[in-house]
């Protein structure tokens, strides 16, 4: 019997760039498609990505009939096929995105044990170095993908995909460094270094080398940097949210101090950046994909369920199934948390065979906050199955 031919890669497949590779080669990530329907954010019903995020768990979600959805099955093919006005670019950069999240958290985990990041309680001890851990991990998944990355070449060039992307999260381009330098003679972002000075910025919110009247004299200069300040700050915001919650003790912080700064002053945290840069670097600048350590994946967080229900951090696709739903404090009542459910609740149901009366009727739904309205009217259309690794904890803000 003749062998089968191995079937070649098209040159305009994205596993033709190496962080892709990279993602698909690691055997111990894993893509879950959500029950969820990319269609409601695409039609502007639902105005929130709902893929949701764990980067404990190592799985990497996202939606069903969505761009991602549709090119996974044909990744070694041609990508022009699924990149109507780059939405694929778009969405699957930030795949890679979240692989690198779970590759430093990894990592971190196998260099730092002792900080219990993704596995161990979360005390008012440890909050603030679980919370520097974290904004690390967003650090690396930026410099990582933007700043060593997707930055430093044309796309277009590189894969003949006629696309106009140039970065998933940041306005920063290489070819504009001389611009920077003028203000910042010895600014670069291509070495490792620069790791640790994005993870810095992010925890107190300065940026060396660069004043308020240097961002008013260059319009590259504050498109790039005021975007980031904005990044910086929301993120110390949402991580602190997310692990105060998660947390079995009572840790309740003030809107000032949710956003207040990030000490990274300690032997143990420069220590760790250091690791982390060299480490990213090589994997970034080099091709070695640097793989961690497996971890529990058992171990990882769980979600809180003697609170009441945060659904900025739960999934509703997993919750709705529990026996005990009835005897959980959904907390409905709060505007905010009802506002993150009903997207949630909307999003499982499939878009296309949707009553189109409800579509109508959805907002007059969403006023008047109740869950048993909500139940009422959509509980006889199609849902979308649920993947069965779905986690109950999922962070939901973007």
């Amino acid at each position: 019997m003749a062998k089968t031919k191995p079937r070649k890669r098209h040159r305009r497949s994205l596993l033709n760039l190496h962080l892709f590779e990279h993602m698909f080669q690691d055997k111990s990530v894993e893509l879950v498609r959500r029950g969820v329907d990319a269609r409601w954010s695409y039609k502007k019903e639902v105005s929130a990505n709902q893929s949701g995020f764990n980067p404990p768990s190592g799985q990497i979600f996202y939606r069903a009939h969505s761009h991602i959805d549709r090119w996974l099955p044909h990744r070694e093919g041609d990508t022009r096929k699924y990149n109507l006005e780059d939405s694929l670019i778009e969405e699957a950069m930030f795949l890679v995105h979240d692989h690198l999240h779970i590759w430093a958290y990894r990592w971190i985990q196998a260099l730092c044990p002792d900080v219990g990041l993704g596995s161990g309680p979360i005390t008012k001890s440890n909050f603030e170095a679980l919370t520097f851990c974290h904004l690390l991990t967003e650090a690396v998944a930026t410099v990582g993908l933007d700043y060593w990355y997707v930055c430093t070449f044309d796309l277009n060039d590189e894969l003949d995909l006629g696309t106009t992307y140039d970065g998933a999260t940041v306005s920063y381009h290489v070819n504009w460094e001389d611009e920077y330098r003028r203000f910042c003679p010895h600014f670069n972002a291509q070495h490792p270094s620069h790791l640790g000075m994005i993870t810095k910025f992010y925890c107190t919110g300065v940026f060396p080398g660069f004043s308020l009247t240097d961002l008013k004299r260059s319009p590259r200069l504050i498109k790039w940097l005021s975007h980031e300040l904005e990044y910086g700050v929301n993120q110390r915001e949402y991580a602190r949210l997310w692990l105060s919650y998660m947390s079995k003790e009572d840790i309740k912080l003030s809107p000032d101090r949710l956003k207040a700064r990030v000490a990274t002053s300690a032997p143990w945290q420069k220590r760790l950046v250091g690791q982390i840069s060299e480490l990213l670097w090589s994997k970034v600048k080099h091709r070695q994909p640097e793989v961690p350590p497996r971890t529990n994946r058992r171990a990882a967080w769980k979600l809180p369920l003697h609170k009441p229900v945060d659904f900025r951090f739960a999934n509703w696709n997993q919750l709705q199934h529990r026996r005990s739903l009835g005897r959980m404090n959904l907390n409905l009542d709060d505007k905010v948390n009802f506002c993150f459910w009903f997207r949630q609740f909307v999003s499982q149901f499939d878009f296309a065979a949707v009553d189109p009366e409800l579509l109508d009727i959805k907002m007059t739904l969403f006023t008047k906050g109740r869950y048993d309205l909500c139940d009422y009217f959509f509980h006889k259309n199609k849902r979308i199955p649920m993947h069965p690794k779905e986690t109950e904890m999922l962070f939901m803000l973007n």
